[in-house]
């Protein structure tokens, strides 16, 4: 080997080394949303990453909606020295499967209230909170649950409805002309 060449072989196992040497700082906290739907407040820490975890039954209707609602704040002293709760923003996602391996559904909007309304899938789901998503250390986080049924079908249905509707009368009519039509 010429002097001023690097062996390959000698960098993975510098890479190697340093990687089983680094200290996992983070943790995956995983709590659970209790049975009637809640999620008692949690404080975070921006050094964790939070999953969530709840199970939906099987037995849902299969027009029922779920909406799940996450809400976060931090405690601040004001200028009067007393403390209060200042909202904060909060991003998070949905996945369907075990915490840290499961399949994506969707993510809150931080711009918006932070809500997911879903059609429910059985088995087991989670929401993460990953650390980039907590505004400080100390912010509490809470949720909810809820279930209902949706009753009327969604615009999109009705839309769908109304062209297929469309489209009968528009080939009966065309059928008709065609009949009317000597040969």
């Amino acid at each position: 080997m010429q002097a001023g060449n690097i062996c390959p072989l000698r960098v993975v196992a510098l890479f190697l080394s340093i990687a089983v040497s680094a200290p996992a700082s983070a943790a995956d906290i995983v709590s659970s949303f209790e049975a009637n739907g809640s999620l008692p407040a949690v404080q975070m820490s921006r050094n964790n990453t939070y999953d969530f975890t709840f199970t939906t039954s099987p037995s849902l209707p299969i027009n029922s909606v779920v909406t799940l609602s996450m809400i976060s704040d931090v405690i601040v002293v004001n200028n009067q020295g007393k403390s209060e709760s200042e909202p904060q923003k909060l991003q998070y996602q949905l996945y369907w499967g075990d915490p840290g391996s499961g399949m994506f559904l969707a993510q809150s909007l931080s711009t918006t209230d932070p809500l997911i309304s879903f059609n429910p899938i059985p088995g087991q789901l989670y929401v993460e909170i990953s650390p980039d998503q907590i505004a400080r250390d100390g912010e509490t986080v809470s949720g909810s649950l809820t279930t209902t049924l949706s009753a009327v079908p969604e615009p999109a249905t009705w839309a769908m409805m109304s062209l297929g509707f469309g489209a009968l009368g528009g080939v009966a009519r065309r059928r008709r002309r065609r009949s009317a039509v000597p040969a």
